[in-house]
């Protein structure tokens, strides 16, 4: 994820999603740090973000990307938003954003 005040909160890495099939990606932060990312159902990365979450979207004045290029340039980092192999081609259908890490049940 990558917010337009210049954050690189945790960069994907894992499963390739296969072409022109739904699926459902899940990721949940726990203790502020510990990110752990899912495709339909399954584990596919676990990591430790080094920079603090933001805990209100809301009042923390930023933009949320999903599938964009972030490169270095120069002294900043920019958000890539132009039609790149990189970039997230496709159609979102729900997205739900919760406070707390929900279970299996």
């Amino acid at each position: 994820w990558i917010t337009s005040d210049g954050g690189l909160y945790y960069e994907p890495y894992g499963e390739v999603m296969p072409a022109n099939t739904w699926v459902f990606v899940t990721a949940t932060i726990e203790n502020g740090y510990d990110l752990t990312s899912y495709l339909n159902g399954v584990e596919t990365s676990k990591d430790t973000i080094y920079r603090d979450w933001p805990t209100n979207f809301a009042q923390a004045n930023s933009t949320i990307y999903f599938g964009a290029l972030l490169y270095s340039h120069g002294p900043i980092n920019e958000v890539v938003r132009s039609n790149t192999a990189a970039n997230f081609r496709g159609s979102i259908d729900d997205f739900s954003l919760w406070s707390r890490v929900l279970s299996v049940e």
